[in-house]
């Protein structure tokens, strides 16, 4: 009884990580790309952009979930995730997807206000952060990028 009680604390500490919504996969043909900032000031809006290039020679079709809006994502430097939650963009609007020609690149941007899923902000320290594009036939994530919430300089106030 104690290894089944084990188990299912173990198994929802990891959904409640995250670690249970993880449908990435892989695709040469395709890259999500990400850049945001190395370091920003407390309380300041983070701005992110979001590439999705096609890779390849010729098109790629890509059929996003319904709603085709990117996802962002949070993780703490121990690698809690503190955040998921739909970006205000999305890559297309069209319910059917989008075609990439060969060699195709889309781009788009938003800001981020350095709030967790609780809705307070975060605090100072290092962090990482990707978006994913949620797809039928699995999600496309970019690559972590790690930045920093430095420490408020003496004598400044925090945004909230």
């Amino acid at each position: 009884m104690r290894m089944k009680i084990r188990w299912i604390a173990g198994l929802a500490a990891a959904v409640a990580m995250g670690c249970g919504r993880d449908r990435t996969v892989s695709d040469p043909r395709l890259a999500l790309l990400l850049d945001v900032p190395a370091h920003v000031a407390p309380g300041d809006e983070v701005p992110v952009a979001v590439t999705l290039v096609n890779r390849a020679t010729d098109s790629a079709r890509v059929a996003v979930e319904a709603s085709g809006a990117l996802e962002l994502v949070v993780e703490s430097g121990d690698g809690l995730e503190l955040v998921r939650q739909p970006a205000e963009t999305a890559l297309t609007s069209n319910p059917d997807g989008l075609v990439l020609t060969p060699r195709e690149i889309r781009g788009t941007g938003f800001v981020w206000d350095q709030r967790g899923g609780d809705g307070k902000p975060l605090a100072p320290g290092s962090y990482r952060m990707r978006v994913v594009l949620p797809r039928r036939s699995g999600d496309l994530a970019s690559p972590w990028k790690p930045f920093v919430i430095d420490p408020p300089r003496s004598g400044s106030t925090t945004k909230n």
